[in-house]
């Protein structure tokens, strides 16, 4: 997994904020130093990330396939996950669809050891957008990743932070996990005309084994 070295995380979450032409919708990457109960301890600075321990033969693991779809049954959020990469300029790319997520892809896909991260627009000029559903989410609610490949893994919410934009917890969301892990991000706190949402809301996540994953489905049943 790769993370931003801290020139390009600056320009990303200078840049994330700003409105998309004159749809007026802005994703805001940014939040604060809390570190939720479920964060490693561990986390470390941006740069070079070591290579995870462990045999030759997990060391070789085919990587997992791109996140294509997401679902969040309780808050009854279900979209499609575009790719976004960063730009010639350093900027991330922010889906300019508000109504679909958006996952970034120079860091783990789902189901991979490290934090996966998808973001997406809270609302917009028509309305409410792909992630308005996010901060009403609770720990323990599921979030259910389609993969290009056809297969599907599920993650637990941890906990949800709100941030003011001023400290973006930048180890913490793009800092290395020894387990597969997920971050959702979205706006929150107020709104102003000039300078868009104050805050920023970030979902921490986990990944359910799948002998986890199959008795709470028979428990659903």
């Amino acid at each position: 997994m790769r993370i931003p070295d801290r020139r390009t995380l600056a320009t990303l979450l200078a840049c994330s904020g700003i409105a998309l032409g004159s749809g007026g919708v802005s994703l805001l990457l940014w939040g604060g130093p809390d570190t939720p109960e479920s964060a490693p301890a561990s986390s470390v600075g941006l740069g070079a990330i070591p290579p995870p321990g462990g045999d030759a033969d997990a060391a070789q693991t085919k990587p997992a396939a791109a996140p294509v779809h997401i679902d969040l049954p309780s808050v009854h959020i279900s979209s499609a996950v575009i790719s976004l990469q960063l730009q010639g300029d350093g900027t991330l790319e922010v889906p300019a669809d508000p109504s679909v997520a958006g996952w970034w892809s120079g860091g783990s896909a789902p189901g991979d050891q490290g934090p996966a991260v998808i973001v997406g627009h809270i609302d917009s000029l028509r309305g409410p957008a792909v992630f308005n559903g996010v901060p009403a989410l609770h720990p323990g609610d599921r979030v259910r990743i389609g993969r290009a490949d056809g297969s599907t893994v599920e993650f637990a919410v941890d906990a949800l932070r709100q941030y003011p934009k001023s400290a973006f917890p930048t180890d913490l969301v793009y800092g290395p996990t020894t387990e597969p892990t997920l971050r959702l991000v979205t706006c929150g706190g107020s709104f102003s005309h000039g300078s868009g949402y104050s805050d920023d809301v970030v979902v921490f996540a986990h990944l359910v084994p799948p002998a986890v994953l199959h008795r709470h489905d028979r428990s659903a049943v």
